[in-house]
């Protein structure tokens, strides 16, 4: 019997890009593994902005340590689909540091409508994002060390235009949603 692995699929879509309001955004469930702490530390670090859109057990934490670390990041907690999408276009980078990661649906997504990423090295995150080419992975328990190339990245506009149009290749040649579904459905046909 043959075995064969189909990553799921998301909507390709492409975001005009609005003017940029928010370095980094981060989309998900604000809970202990997803690394929204060191994201709420790298901007406090470096100056830089996120909207961190979600709810979960650790939002309060996250809220009182933006405030304690005078870090620029708004939370709107959960939002419809089209209010996310506006949030995407007014964003540079999607981050997801978590310590272990499956296959990322907002990963993928951000891709998708063209966000390059700032992710982990975690094997779900580092099967999607090429470092260097639709975004950086990085070492989150020594993130510090990546504080000056995320910098780099975040204040050369033709490098993110470069990692955007990156994402958005990524996203089309593996995740494609009708691509997929084409792939498993000539799967089926032909090995009944």
């Amino acid at each position: 019997m043959l075995f064969r692995s189909i990553p799921n699929g998301v909507r390709i879509q492409h975001l005009e890009k609005k003017h940029t309001e928010f370095d980094f955004i981060y989309m998900g469930r604000l809970i202990n593994w997803k690394g929204v702490d060191r994201l709420i530390e790298l901007c406090a670090e470096l100056k830089l902005s996120a909207v961190i859109i979600g709810t979960g057990p650790e939002e309060f934490n996250l809220r009182e340590l933006a405030l304690k670390l005078g870090a620029d990041c708004i939370f709107p907690g959960e939002l419809p689909k089209s209010e996310l999408q506006d949030y995407l276009k007014k964003s540079k980078m999607f981050v997801l540091l978590s310590q272990y990661e499956g296959l990322s649906y907002a990963l993928i997504e951000a891709l998708a409508v063209g966000i390059p990423a700032l992710v982990s090295s975690a094997k779900g995150n580092t099967d999607v994002v090429t470092h260097g080419f639709d975004g950086i992975v990085v070492n989150v328990e020594n993130l510090k060390e990546s504080y000056k190339e995320i910098h780099e990245v975040l204040s050369n506009e033709e490098k993110l235009n470069q990692f955007s149009k990156n994402a958005s290749s990524t996203a089309e040649q593996k995740y494609n949603e009708i691509t997929r579904l084409e792939e498993m459905l000539n799967l089926i046909r032909y090995h009944k």
